[in-house]
């Protein structure tokens, strides 16, 4: 029986550069995710100074 061990997923370099663009990746995806219902609001408003009290709430997080 041999006891040769295969080297676990994640130890080279390039799999950490793979692993560091996929976490980026998938926050900037959930940050659009999460901000796309306020930047809809603030395009399906007019430019109207009588939407700023509208545009203030589609502006915060």
């Amino acid at each position: 029986m041999s006891t040769v061990r295969a080297s676990g997923f994640g130890t080279g370099p390039v799999s950490r550069a793979c692993a560091l663009i996929h976490t980026l990746l998938t926050v900037e995806a959930l940050l659009l995710l999460t901000a796309s219902p306020g930047l809809a609001a603030l395009l399906l408003l007019g430019p109207d100074p009588a939407n700023l009290p509208l545009a203030a709430p589609c502006l915060l997080p």
